[in-house]
């Protein structure tokens, strides 16, 4: 897991390729006027949720793990607190991995928090359990969707047109 401000994006382009155009996505535009939703930005391998929703209770969330994606969790308004736990410590499956929604669900016990403020953003890997979206108010997000293997067939199709 990584925490770090928009302005530092830049720094972490190397491990990835497609952080570029992740960074790329959140610093050239006004995400405030962004609607809920899925936005493409390259099909399957990098794609944004936006989201504006109530925030529930610690006792609430639940650690997700992803296999195919890496999510990078940029808060826009609101403050969100956002549990972790290393995957491998996951013990208490609540539900098994679906690959078509790349979601499983633990109900083990965050090993930390950490409070997050506008401008913040959070990268977690497949090896990062988390458990977002804990709030006493309303929770303004964007979550980019890195496809952990691209698909750099599509990519250079994409770059063609």
């Amino acid at each position: 897991m990584i925490l770090d401000t928009l302005t530092n994006g830049e720094q972490y382009l190397a491990l990835h390729p497609s952080f570029t155009g992740a960074f790329r996505f959140l610093a050239g535009r006004d995400l405030m006027s962004l609607a809920p939703g899925k936005i493409d930005i390259d099909g399957a391998n990098l794609f944004a949720m936006v989201s504006a929703q109530q925030g529930k209770w610690p006792s609430e969330a639940r650690l997700e793990t992803h296999r195919k994606y890496i999510d990078i969790h940029l808060l826009l308004s609101g403050k969100e607190t956002m549990g972790w736990r290393a995957t491998a410590d996951c013990r208490e499956p609540e539900q098994l991995y679906d690959r078509e929604k790349d979601l499983a669900l633990f109900s083990d016990e965050p090993a930390l928090w950490l409070t997050m403020h506008p401008g913040t953003w959070a990268i977690f890997f497949p090896w990062d359990a988390h458990a977002p979206l804990v709030s006493n108010g309303t929770i303004h997000k964007v979550v980019i969707k890195v496809a952990l293997q691209p698909d750099m067939r599509a990519t250079q199709e994409e770059g063609k047109r």
